[in-house]
């Protein structure tokens, strides 16, 4: 089943009433601000920031598509806004289609080709209208053919009918053979403030969907007989299934001129659930003073069987949301809803919509209270309580038949981290992490930024990594973690690769910690090791403290380390060097040292970074300026600490070579780094100077057999020389071939030296003396 990707805009208690039975559950969870959208991922400013696009008109859907269908639209996201139909880039939103939808010549007394109208404006009623997206679905092609899917589309205009539009060329009608005869049907709401949901099923024939009608709605004739909630069947023209039978079809109508409002829409082991909002009572009592205390608002959960061709399954209950802080405030206005694994998280507000609460719920312990309510109503207890659909007669006793708890299929869903995103009314980003038992759920908040200045409308995970964010006209792509961030978090710069241990573990993003072998805050996908929750520390002190410099034998130094795991190798256990680590890559980080301080002479509250790469190419330049990190003072004053010790006592403690026998002299392995920076530039002279030559060859054919044979010298850059050996082979009656081999055919540029390849030729080269380095 294919979610519609939106929860609507905008646990503690579990509340039943229809049918007479109250169960409770208890949780709670208080946040003071209006959270308007929500969604959930399974898994795990704004540096989280990927990309953003800028919609003329505001947003009313998101559809990307499913990786099923990614082989064709890997890279489409479709939206859906007010009188535009966009075809994005999923890497960076650019625009790469726009497609005009609206505004049309529409009516609301009219009819959905506008050939007949009613009232008594008729025909005068029809004027220009905007045409707000209310359904917007990628349908792929029967049996995932290689031939693009279409995009099935329907707004609020023309009585909210449907259309088929091809993904590959948004202003093109499409076909499809699940969906025929369907263009006079009424589908989605036809108003901008009614709502509408929806959700397809896997192959792409049923759609199921809830709209809301407004109340004086009832009065107009097209919409007399329109579905609140529906099982659509596309290749019966978008009807309802069974739609005008006797015997019950796969819809409900809300026979009174009562409205209901449609949060969200999942499925969940085989049912269908629909959130709603509506009034507590259908008939609204006359000439009150507060009517918010006489009929209040409440949210509810409907429930029917996917397969169920006639509504009998369909069954509603009460969501009540209350706070156990003592003051059993009423959250009575459910915002989003969203199902993640088997619990049911929704964000509620109260009458005032001046605080929000989010509450959980147990889908077994739901799916428990549907059948208790079920069973006692078949067992004559009550009435059905459904007044607002026209099902509100006396329970027939039916207790003689059984009732299975389970009337669908039950299926298991787990995962290590079960992540919520919330949008505020503030523009707010909030993040949290749920945890506990199903018996004792928990919130706990670890991030909390701002994406803009309105409401945060929608939200929805596009895979691990990232996830969208509607604001009004506003797309954006987000980093749903930031474990390689700066660890300042407001720098615009998205890497910094000498973030600490001890930063990464204070971020308390549960998908970080501490790669330990990379050095570097990372996800555990990203990962050779397992990742570090808690940093590696000195715990005593080091055994012994001092050696004398002189010392001939070796010492065994023992470092008491705590929350430092394992070697991932047995046979390669830990190294502990002294002075900086790597710290033969590390030398150049001098030279930055010395730019910044000329920088901040200049103006010293400059923020200097710098580009990190070890080879000069395209592709290692534009990387590291696209990922520039800060100076690293530790490893600056490391290699200042190491150079005065190579210069003043001639002993280099690097990794090949700490010491030698002093007796006996030292060689140092130090100076060697110095000359790199010279081998480097002796290297890119190399590649600059080339000039390519011509060259000749002799080639030998076997007419015959077509063989080629190539000449032992190869080639001779020298023309009259090769003239002269052609001559003599002209002479010779018979050749001779020596060896069968491969050559390159030209003469190729020098390649480049990184960093890596040059440390082991290093030894090749005669390394003198730090001091005679120094004066060289």
């Amino acid at each position: 089943m294919n979610l519609h990707p939106w929860a609507k805009p905008g646990v503690h208690i579990l509340k039943v009433l229809s049918g007479g039975c109250q169960m409770y559950l208890n949780n709670e969870l208080v946040l003071q601000t209006s959270v308007a959208a929500i969604t959930a991922s399974r898994n795990g400013a704004t540096n989280r920031l990927v990309a953003t696009f800028h919609s003329a008109t505001p947003i009313n859907n998101v559809q990307v598509v499913g990786q099923s269908e990614w082989k064709i639209h890997k890279d489409r996201v479709f939206v859906g806004a007010v009188n535009h139909l966009y075809s994005l880039s999923l890497q960076n939103l650019s625009l790469l289609e726009d497609a005009i939808t609206g505004p049309v010549m529409d009516s609301p007394y009219c009819n959905s080709d506008l050939s007949s109208c009613i009232g008594p404006l008729g025909r005068g009623s029809i004027k220009e209208t905007n045409n707000h997206n209310k359904i917007l679905h990628y349908i792929a092609q029967p049996n995932r053919t290689s031939k693009p899917g279409v995009l099935l589309i329907c707004g609020s205009t023309r009585q909210g009918v449907c259309q088929l539009r091809q993904s590959h060329h948004l202003n093109q009608q499409a076909n499809h053979p699940n969906f025929v005869g369907f263009q006079h049907t009424s589908v989605a709401a036809n108003s901008p403030n009614a709502s509408t949901l929806s959700l397809v099923d896997q192959g792409g024939e049923r759609l199921y969907v809830a709209a809301s009608i407004l109340p004086h709605q009832h009065l107009h004739a097209y919409r007399d007989s329109f579905p609140a909630v529906s099982t659509r069947l596309g290749p019966a023209g978008l009807l309802p299934i069974n739609s005008g039978s006797i015997e019950g079809e796969a819809a409900v109508y809300v026979r009174q001129p009562f409205q209901v409002e449609y949060v969200a829409g999942f499925s969940h082991e085989r049912y269908m659930y629909w959130a709603s909002v509506q009034h507590k009572y259908v008939q609204q009592t006359q000439h009150v003073s507060n009517p918010s205390l006489t009929n209040p608002l409440v949210s509810k959960l409907i429930r029917v069987c996917e397969d169920d061709t006639t509504y009998m399954s369909y069954s509603e209950i009460e969501l009540q949301c209350r706070s156990g802080s003592g003051d059993n405030t009423n959250f009575n206005v459910l915002k989003a809803l969203v199902l993640l694994r088997d619990d049911l998280v929704g964000v509620f507000s109260d009458g005032d919509g001046k605080q929000s609460a989010i509450c959980i719920f147990n889908m077994p312990k739901i799916r428990l209270t549907f059948w208790y309510n079920i069973d006692r109503c078949r067992a004559g207890t009550d009435t059905i309580g459904l007044p607002h659909i026209g099902r509100d007669s006396k329970c027939i006793n039916k207790s003689h038949l059984p009732l299975s708890e389970d009337t669908c299929q039950l299926g298991i869903v787990d995962d290590k981290h079960a992540l919520l995103i919330a949008g505020t009314n503030q523009g707010q980003i909030l993040q949290m992490e749920m945890s506990g038992n199903q018996h004792n759920r928990r919130l706990d908040q670890y991030a909390d930024y701002k994406i803009g200045s309105g409401t945060v409308e929608k939200v929805q995970f596009l895979d691990q990594k990232h996830f969208l964010v509607v604001n009004g006209n506003e797309l954006s792509m987000l980093k749903v973690s930031m474990c390689n961030a700066p660890a300042d978090g407001v720098s615009s710069w998205p890497v910094n690769s000498s973030a600490t241990c001890e930063t990464c573990i204070a971020s308390k993003d549960p998908l970080c910690g501490w790669c330990l072998h990379e050095g570097i805050c990372l996800r555990q996908s990203e990962c050779q090791s397992s990742l570090l929750k808690k940093c590696p520390e000195a715990v005593g002190a080091i055994q012994p403290q001092n050696i004398s410099i002189n010392a001939v034998a070796s010492h065994q130094v023992f470092v008491p380390i705590k929350n430092l795991p394992a070697p991932i190798d047995a046979n390669k256990p830990y190294e502990c060097f002294f002075g900086a680590f790597k710290q033969l890559l590390q030398a150049g980080k001098n030279i930055g040292a010395e730019i910044v301080s000329v920088c901040r002479q200049a103006n010293p509250i400059i923020d200097v970074y710098r580009a990190k790469f070890s080879e000069i190419t395209p592709r290692s330049v534009n990387n590291a300026m696209q990922n520039l990190v800060r100076m690293d003072d530790r490893v600056v004053n490391a290699v200042d600490c190491r150079t005065e010790l190579d210069l003043r006592i001639g002993a280099a403690f690097t990794p090949p070579k700490h010491f030698a026998n002093i007796l006996d002299g030292v060689i140092s392995y130090g100076s060697c780094q110095f000359p790199t920076l010279g081998f480097v530039v002796e290297r890119y002279k190399a590649i600059k100077s080339f000039v390519s030559e011509q060259f000749w060859k002799l080639v030998g054919k076997d007419l015959n057999n077509k063989f080629d044979f190539t000449w032992e010298r190869v080639r001779l850059f020298d023309m009259d020389a090769t003239r002269a050996i052609h001559e003599l082979c002209k002479e010779a009656k018979q050749a001779k071939v020596v060896l069968v081999d491969k050559h390159p055919k030209s003469k190729w540029r020098p390649q480049r030296w990184t960093l890596l390849k040059l440390l082991p030729v290093q030894p090749l080269r005669r390394c003198k003396p730090n001091h005679q380095v120094m004066k060289n």
